[in-house]
């Protein structure tokens, strides 16, 4: 009986350890020229199933194993905007995106020149 109630501690906390190995990429996402939260931009660890929401303030938290990834933060009618790094077990990051929005390029999102 002693014997299983030792095991069941053993694994829950060696579960524990093997779970708390993930680095965590926090910040929030605004409007560059605005300041103003950017609700619902997807941050994405490029290459892998890893993505997140910001939330209504623009906040998000980014969970992922260590390693090294290209994170890619994109709203839409807005350029995305990217930066790669390097995650050890157990760091926290923080990164602000700070989007600029694309029609300040002088064309609406989606739009493309046709030439005849």
């Amino acid at each position: 009986m002693y014997k299983n109630i030792a095991l069941f501690i053993l694994l829950t906390c060696s579960s524990l350890m093997v779970f708390s190995q993930n680095a965590i990429i926090k910040g929030s996402v605004t409007d560059e020229s605005t300041k103003e939260a950017l609700m619902g931009a997807l941050i994405v660890a490029e290459g892998t199933n890893n993505a997140v929401e910001s939330d209504l303030d623009g906040n998000f938290s980014l969970s992922l194993p260590a390693g090294t990834y290209k994170i890619i933060a994109s709203y839409e009618a807005y350029l995305s905007d990217t930066f790669n790094i390097k995650l050890s077990p157990n760091q926290i990051i923080t990164k602000d995106f700070a989007l600029k929005a694309s029609w300040l390029l002088g064309a609406p999102a989606g739009y493309s020149k046709r030439t005849r």
